[in-house]
């Protein structure tokens, strides 16, 4: 079946995750340039769950205030619209994927385990590096291989296959669409973030994450999620090895084998970090795992 054919198929399934309600609201409200935090806050009360997820994302060990914050309007102050906008996205997103039928050899906690440890750990690249995308590498890198959860859900039969040829072979999954269906994982998932109005840089960043392409909208964006993809299977979803991986010549000769060059150059004052900001990493992990179950 071809690209085109996939996608039309995709089109007709109504089982589809949908983006929730209030975060389609959230993406028009922060399109406006006259927004105000008030406002933000009153969409966001409607859904008490994301305003609950919210208040906890703010108190939470990421921010690390002296404070308790009790009201959604001071959150959105204090986090800024595009942490907002990311944070409801995410947690839209994870909620429409949730408790959904998948394929035999999918595992949405592993699934959801990899993708947070990437999530963390671009974020962290972004921050090392001084770059200006941290809170959009995050939301990127937790979205980045959603394609998946669409191929297991709802083609079924091309997902199994998939995953028996890189068991079989110990090929990465990525190796493994190669001759079996036509537009891989990365692309599903572009094409779904696109029909959820997402922004274009996260957009392309979901559908080259493998392979960077200087055509995608937000380059810097795009290295960052494809660096810390290859990091977190580098080193291990637990992210516990980083000495080992990467404080000797060796080991960073590796990893640098596996990542774009491009790449390498731009992150590698986190890199040549990696030993230092490991361990606070692993702690965020295992915090952000528990903040998005």
């Amino acid at each position: 079946m071809s690209d085109g054919g996939i996608l039309a198929k995709l089109d007709e399934i109504n089982e589809l995750p949908t983006l929730a309600v209030i975060a389609g609201e959230l993406n028009r409200l922060l399109d406006d340039e006259n927004t105000s935090a008030s406002k933000v806050g009153a969409a966001i009360e409607k859904d008490q769950a994301l305003a609950s997820k919210i208040l906890k994302l703010v108190n939470s060990a990421f921010f690390g205030l002296s404070s308790r914050v009790s009201s959604i309007t001071h959150a959105i102050t204090i986090l800024g619209f595009n942490t907002v906008r990311n944070a409801a996205v995410s947690i839209s997103v994870i909620k429409s994927f949730s408790g959904k039928g998948q394929g035999e050899q999918f595992n949405l906690a592993d699934f959801w385990s990899h993708s947070v440890s990437v999530a963390v750990i671009a974020r962290h690249l972004a921050e090392k590096c001084g770059l200006q995308t941290q809170n959009d590498c995050f939301t990127a890198a937790l979205l980045h291989d959603m394609g998946k959860v669409v191929l297991s859900q709802c083609l079924t039969e091309k997902f199994e296959m998939v995953s028996s040829r890189m068991k079989r072979e110990g090929i990465s999954f990525n190796e493994a669409e190669k001759g079996i269906i036509d537009i891989d994982h990365a692309g599903i998932g572009a094409y779904l973030a696109k029909k959820w109005k997402l922004p274009p840089g996260l957009v392309d960043a979901i559908r080259y994450h493998h392979v960077p392409t200087k055509s995608a909208q937000d380059w810097e964006l795009l290295l960052v999620v494809h660096g810390a993809d290859v990091l977190s299977h580098f080193i291990g979803d637990g992210f516990k090895e980083h000495e080992a991986a990467y404080s000797t010549e060796e080991g960073r000769k590796k990893l640098c084998d596996r990542m774009h060059p491009d790449a390498t150059a731009a992150l590698e004052k986190a890199l040549k970090m990696l030993p230092q900001w490991a361990p606070r990493a692993c702690k965020e992990i295992e915090s952000a795992r528990i903040f998005f179950q």
